[in-house]
């Protein structure tokens, strides 16, 4: 059974619009009020950013720091098992991460530590996008529901790069047929745990 992960205290300086700004949330269902363009978007994107290394707006991150600043920070304390401390400090073209005060790489460890998926105001493009992004979305809330499956997409994609790799230098049949294999297994499983979480 998954633990729910919560979101206990979020702190952000000069991130975006925000030059400082807090929010503490509690269990349950948080609304979040205020006029638009006053950075209530900034806020979740700062709680994605936390698991994901990324921005659910764009994919670099010199706009992410507040305008004729040289540096942001993003704090959070998270609960699962027990309170989860994350610090984001981020400049042009650098993101570090830490976790419970020790650097992390930032995606491959936060996603396993915070399973979380957002559906922000910029999640239109789910309904009329083109279907990499429905089935990325579908990936992401996957690992959250069902931790497990981490390890065979990983190795599904891992396998699917060796093939392509194969196939650009003109590989033989011989030599691709072992890989067809791995990646019909990984991919039956991977296939699977989707059709899982669909009827969940």
């Amino acid at each position: 059974m998954t633990v729910a992960l919560h979101l206990q205290q979020l702190e952000l300086i000069n991130f975006r619009c925000h030059e400082q700004a807090s929010w503490s949330l509690h269990q349950g269902v948080n609304i979040l009020l205020g006029e638009n363009g006053c950075g209530k978007t900034s806020l979740l994107e700062a709680a994605s950013l936390m698991a994901h290394g990324r921005s659910f707006r764009q994919g670099r991150d010199p706009a992410l720091v507040r305008w004729d600043c040289a540096a942001f920070t993003v704090r959070g304390v998270w609960h699962r098992y027990g309170p989860l401390h994350i610090q984001l400090q981020g400049k042009r073209n650098q993101l570090q991460a830490f976790l419970q005060g020790q650097r992390v790489a930032i995606r491959k460890e936060l996603t396993e530590v915070l399973p979380l998926v957002v559906d922000a105001p910029q999640a239109r493009s789910l309904i009329d996008g083109v279907t990499a992004d429905r089935r990325r979305w579908l990936d992401q809330l996957l690992i959250a529901y069902e931790p497990s499956t981490q390890q065979p997409r990983r190795a599904y994609l891992r396998v699917l790069m060796q093939r392509g790799r194969l196939l650009r230098h003109q590989a033989s049949a011989a030599e691709l047929d072992v890989w067809e294999i791995e990646l019909a297994q990984y991919g039956q499983l991977w296939s699977t745990a989707r059709a899982r979480l669909c009827q969940a």
